[in-house]
């Protein structure tokens, strides 16, 4: 923690230059590098004509530029609160990069209290929450948000996903409506079919999975250069649902016997 503060200190002495601190490295440019703390894999996605860093599942990164820059002409006062809240929000990257999750949470959570209304904020802390395993408070935040925020994809795949693989929360009927909600406003995104996919597994409706499965392989396969851990974990899951289906319709051909 020593760290964390001597940080803070550089910050605010960095903070009298006149340029302003981003609020993260990555989100503005939407570039391929993950500062997630997930461990899920990453893939490369395209979202409303921008690329973006996403896991297979849960995604990571914010559409468009979710800042806490001023307008101009604001005061000296909600420019520093806005520096503070980007230090403090690179910070907690920094810490989910190098899985130290908890010292994530906490500049997650000062980082908040600075700009309690952030989409940026909260939709990193929900995602870290996931990494955490710690499913229902991802779910109060992703729910926060997308009713905040009901027309981001990004929040609807990730809550589908806590709904459709969290213990505690798993909830089939939620899963399917932000996963449909997802793709509403990202239909060429893989993880969003896939996440798809992971909810009709779980609502047993092992076709849909399957063809769900099927569209998420073939749009990751037709992107550019799909990283490789993507491609294993999409076939994975396709083998899944591809055995749940097989044993299921020899099920039904034993009761069509009786």
């Amino acid at each position: 923690m020593n760290r964390f503060f001597l940080l803070i200190l550089c910050a605010w002495t960095l903070s009298l230059s006149a340029q302003e601190l981003p609020l993260t490295v990555n989100t503005p440019a939407l570039n391929a590098q993950n500062r997630s703390g997930t461990d899920l894999n990453i893939g490369m996605e395209n979202v409303a004509g921008k690329k973006i860093t996403a896991p297979v599942n849960v995604t990571t990164n914010m559409i468009g530029q979710l800042s806490a820059t001023e307008p101009a002409g604001a005061s000296a006062t909600n420019q520093v609160a806005a520096e503070k809240a980007g230090f403090l929000l690179s910070t907690g990257l920094e810490y989910a990069d190098e899985g130290e999750y908890e010292d994530a949470e906490k500049a997650y959570l000062r980082a908040l209290a600075v700009d309690p209304d952030s989409e940026d904020i909260q939709f990193r802390l929900g995602t870290l929450y996931v990494s955490m395993k710690r499913y229902k408070d991802a779910v109060r935040i992703f729910e926060r948000l997308v009713v905040q925020h009901p027309e981001n994809p990004l929040t609807h795949n990730n809550l589908a996903w806590c709904y459709a693989t969290g213990p505690g929360v798993r909830n089939v009927t939620l899963a399917l409506r932000h996963a449909r909600e997802a793709l509403l406003y990202a239909p060429n995104a893989p993880s969003m079919w896939n996440t798809l996919a992971e909810a009709y597994y779980l609502s047993g409706d092992y076709q849909k999975a399957l063809r769900s499965s099927d569209q998420a392989l073939d749009l990751l396969q037709s992107s550019e250069a799909p990283a490789k851990e993507s491609l294993e974990s999409f076939q994975l899951q396709r083998s899944k649902i591809m055995r749940a289906e097989q044993a299921f319709k020899v099920l039904e051909g034993l009761d069509e016997e009786d």
